[in-house]
C-alpha cells in the first residue's frame, strides 16, 4: 500500500526549521569556545603576572583575589539572577494564564480554561519557589548587600 504524498510545503518547513536549529546551535558552541578562550588567556596572564603558582595562591586567598575570583566566575551572582528569572518567567506565566482565562470565559471554551489552569499553576508554582529560593539563600547567608547591589 503506497503512502499519501507529502506536501512540499511540510518538507521546506521541516527541513527550514532543522537548518535553524543547526545555525543555533553553531552559535551556541562558538560562544562557548570563545569563553573558553578568554578564560584561559585570562589565567595565562595571571600565571606570568605572578611568579609562582604559590604566590598566585597566596593572592587568590587574599580579600582582593577573593573579589577577582567571584568577579570571574560569577557565582556570587547566579543566585540573584536565578530568583529573578523565576520571577520574570512566573510573572509571563501568570498573565498568559490571565488572558487565557479570560478569553475562555468570554467565549465559553473549555480548552481555553484548561490551558489557562495550567498556566495559572505553573506561573504561581514558579512565584512560590522564587520566594522560598530567596528566603533559603538569606539563611543561609548567599543573599547578601554585594549581591541586592549588583542586580540593580
Amino acid at each position: 500500500m503506497p503512502y499519501p504524498a507529502v506536501p512540499y510545503s511540510l518538507v521546506v518547513i521541516i527541513v527550514s526549521q532543522m537548518f535553524f536549529a543547526s545555525f543555533l546551535l553553531f552559535l551556541l558552541a562558538g560562544f562557548m569556545r570563545d569563553r573558553a578562550r578568554r578564560r584561559s588567556d585570562l589565567q595565562m596572564r595571571l600565571l606570568d603576572r605572578f611568579g609562582s603558582a604559590p604566590e598566585l595562591l597566596a593572592y587568590l586567598e587574599s580579600e582582593e583575589g577573593r573579589r577577582l575570583r567571584d568577579a570571574i566566575t560569577g557565582r556570587r551572582f547566579q543566585a540573584f539572577r536565578q530568583v529573578l528569572g523565576a520571577i520574570q518567567l512566573g510573572l509571563v506565566l501568570v498573565a498568559l494564564g490571565g488572558g487565557l482565562l479570560w478569553a475562555g470565559v468570554r467565549n465559553g471554551d473549555g480548552d481555553l480554561m484548561t490551558a489557562a489552569a495550567v498556566c495559572l499553576s505553573v506561573g504561581a508554582g514558579l512565584l512560590l519557589a522564587a520566594v522560598v529560593s530567596k528566603q533559603l539563600l538569606v539563611r543561609w547567608n548567599v543573599w547578601t548587600e554585594d549581591t541586592r547591589a549588583a542586580g540593580r
